[in-house]
């Protein structure tokens, strides 16, 4: 896969969010600059505005001040899903899967979903559209192999351990080429060798060129893979900066277990 030129794939700024009246995210004059190529990790306790920043950079909350823009374009006004046609990949700490169908179908409908054609226009070319269905699925099978997904590809995902529908979620996140993809707690859930395959994965992405924000707990799964770290303590930031800096002040706290509580 060719590597993309390294350019700015995310920008924010003085982004601040409030809900009725309440302040969940207050990042005055914090300005975040993500390159491609790079991985930014995002920690904190439970609480601190960890998703809630993914939720806002993906236009599912609005900020009420700040400025936000995504692969070289302001986003503040855009709605979600034109965010995702600028080349945005999410995998959602709850996954979000279509439990009743299989992985390959998981995968397959992302990959369809991305695909430009107008419903009328696919209607009055059935020929065209079994064809985009078959190779839909051809894609998917890829992504799944690429990923070791050894699974049945056609089992419901409602049946499969929630190791397994990681790695479905990862699939679908990244089924086709995201120039940024947000990830809220790839390592959840993972044993040992799952966390390390998480690792690899991030790190191949990083190295296609995409840039990647992670969400994780797992102080020091995010040490092996992030080059900046932003760590938020009850919607504001508590320190920025190069990963090897703010995390050698934040393992200490927890010298027990792995990431913060």
């Amino acid at each position: 896969m060719p590597v993309r030129e390294p350019t700015t794939a995310l920008s924010f700024t003085d982004v601040r969010v409030q809900v009725r009246g309440r302040e969940l995210l207050a990042l005055a004059s914090l300005q975040v600059e993500l390159r491609a190529g790079s991985v930014l990790g995002v920690v904190g306790a439970n609480g601190s505005g960890k998703t809630t920043l993914l939720n806002t950079l993906g236009g599912f909350l609005r900020q009420s001040s700040g400025t936000i823009s995504l692969l070289g374009k302001v986003v503040d006004r855009l709605p979600p899903w034109r965010r995702f046609k600028l080349g945005v990949g999410r995998l959602w700490q709850d996954l979000r899967l279509f439990d009743d169908v299989g992985s390959i179908d998981n995968v397959a409908l992302a990959i369809r979903a991305s695909a430009d054609e107008r419903l009328w226009s696919a209607l009055l070319k059935p020929k065209q559209l079994a064809r985009r269905d078959l190779d839909a699925a051809k894609a998917a099978e890829s992504v799944l192999g690429r990923l070791d997904v050894r699974h049945d590809w056609h089992t419901p995902v409602a049946n499969l351990s929630d190791g397994q529908r990681k790695w479905v979620a990862l699939a679908r996140a990244t089924a086709v080429r995201r120039d940024l993809v947000f990830l809220d707690e790839p390592a959840s859930g993972l044993d040992a060798v799952g966390r390390a395959t998480a690792e690899r994965f991030i790190l191949d992405l990083r190295g296609e060129g995409a840039a990647v924000v992670v969400v994780e707990h797992d102080l020091s799964f995010l040490s092996r893979v992030a080059d900046e770290v932003l760590h938020l303590d009850q919607g504001t930031c508590a320190a920025y900066g190069g990963a090897p800096e703010v995390l050698r002040r934040l393992l200490p706290r927890s010298p027990s277990r792995p990431g913060l509580e």
